[in-house]
């Protein structure tokens, strides 16, 4: 159950077709699997979210980084566009323009900041090593 869960789950178990975002996205038109399954992962992005920003009852930012928050300006957009009865905007031309950096995506008037923060996991890996080594 556990590898099940773990390997065949998921936008793989619902796309029928890979882990990868990158092919679901390719393959959102000529598949409806795949359709669904960014579908499915936009919404539970948007109700997570939300959920959180109700919870804590004002938020100063989102941050989109690693995989997918990285490298999917369509992805980001559909999430952002969920989470609009906020007041979150984003940047469209910005968004659309990302070089892997760290970058203000806001749009003018949104109520929160919308970031993109690269994920920089090798440093991570040095620091957490230098700080065993103390």
């Amino acid at each position: 159950m556990i590898k099940i869960l773990n390997t065949e789950s998921g936008v793989f178990g619902i796309s029928e077709l890979s882990l990868d975002m990158r092919k679901v996205e390719a393959t959102r038109t000529t598949r409806h699997q795949s359709q669904l399954a960014i579908d499915i992962f936009v919404n539970r992005m948007v109700k997570y979210v939300a959920g959180y920003i109700a919870e804590l009852g004002h938020v100063d930012g989102l941050v989109f980084t690693a995989g997918i928050g990285e490298a999917d300006g369509a992805m980001r957009q559909r999430i952002i566009d969920g989470l609009h009865v906020f007041g979150v905007r984003m940047h469209e031309e910005r968004n659309n323009d990302v070089q892997s950096q760290d970058m203000d995506l806001t749009a003018p008037g949104s109520t929160m900041k919308v970031l993109l923060l690269p994920t920089d996991e090798e440093l991570m890996i040095a620091r957490d090593v230098m700080e065993l080594t103390k």
